[in-house]
């Protein structure tokens, strides 16, 4: 065990659950805008001397659906409502005052997936739900909503996501997983 082998060498480990809270859900909040406003790709194709165009979303009065209601979903929630964001949530885990407070409703995944028009997903990985999102769950998605992962990576199906947005099936999707190198930001179109 990792944390045996910790231990042995005077190493402490510890658990600082929701320590990181704000930042990564400040960071899903700074993809849903780059991702709406096309930030990437306006500078990408601007520094290449071209003058893209394309549609570019306001987070306002949209629905936002949040997979895992804990310390960084609760924050997401938060930070919806200062964007007038209708919020619902999904997860094991309801805190009911919680989301009475940051006026979001649970609601059953599919559901989540229909009406939201921002998916982000801050659950942890298990077994019941590697590959969370895969074909199924992408075809319930509208073809304007957009998809940030700060979770695992395993809870996506990821070669599915990118068959996706390639056919337009949503309209974009940007992972910023754990265990992950790179991450990967796409917008359909």
């Amino acid at each position: 065990m990792a944390i045996d082998a910790a231990t042995e060498r005077g190493i402490l480990v510890s658990n600082a659950p929701g320590e990181n809270a704000t930042s990564v859900a400040e960071l899903a909040f700074g993809q849903l805008i780059a991702l709406s406003r096309m930030i990437p790709m306006f500078d990408r194709g601007t520094k290449q001397g071209k003058w893209p165009s394309g549609d570019a979303y306001e987070l306002d009065g949209k629905t936002i659906g949040i997979i895992g209601f804990g310390s960084i979903g609760q924050k997401v929630a938060r930070y919806a409502g200062a964007f007038n964001m209708r919020v619902i949530a999904y997860g094991n885990y309801q805190d009911h005052d919680a989301a009475a407070r940051l006026k979001a409703s649970f609601v059953d995944l599919n559901q989540l997936l229909r009406e939201a028009d921002y998916v982000v997903i801050s659950t942890a990985l298990s077994a019941s739900n590697y590959h969370l999102i895969d074909q199924q769950a992408l075809a319930r998605m509208k073809q304007t909503a957009f998809l940030v992962n700060i979770s695992r990576g395993a809870l996506i199906d990821e070669p599915v996501l990118i068959d996706a947005l390639r056919r337009k099936q949503i309209a974009g999707g940007r992972l910023m997983c754990l265990k992950r190198t790179a991450g990967i930001i796409a917008r359909a179109g």
